[in-house]
C-alpha cells in the first residue's frame, strides 16, 4: 500500500534490525557503530543518470571517501570532480556544526 506513511518493525530473533516501508521502498538497517542511518534508507533506485542520489555517511568515513576519490582513477565514471566537491564542501559543514558525539557526526 503506497500512502506514504512510514511503518516500522524491529526484527529481534537473532537479526537485531529494523525494517521500514513507506509503501513505496523498503530497508532494513542495523546498529553502525551506535548510529542509524536513516535519511537514505528508503531511496528508491533512480532511473536517470540526472537524478540526484544521497549518500549517509559518518564524517571519518566521509574523510576516507574524499581521499579515495582523489586518488583512483575512474575512466568513464562521470561527474566525479562535482562529487568531490559536494563530498568536500559536506565534510567542511559537518566540522564547523557542533558535534556532541559519534551520533552527532554522521
Amino acid at each position: 500500500k503506497s500512502d506514504g506513511k512510514l511503518q516500522g518493525v524491529y526484527l529481534a530473533e537473532g537479526v537485531d534490525k529494523i525494517l521500514y516501508t513507506d509503501g513505496r521502498g523498503i530497508g532494513v538497517r542495523s546498529d553502525y557503530n551506535g548510529v542509524l542511518l536513516l535519511d537514505t534508507m528508503l531511496q528508491i533506485p533512480v532511473s536517470k543518470n540526472e537524478d540526484s542520489v544521497k549518500i549517509e555517511l559518518l564524517l571519518s568515513e566521509a574523510f576516507i571517501l574524499h581521499q579515495c576519490l582523489r586518488c583512483i582513477e575512474l575512466p568513464g565514471v562521470e561527474h566525479v570532480q562535482e562529487v568531490l566537491q559536494e563530498l568536500w564542501n559536506k565534510i567542511i559543514s559537518a566540522q564547523s556544526s557542533k558535534r556532541y558525539g559519534i551520533k552527532a557526526q554522521k
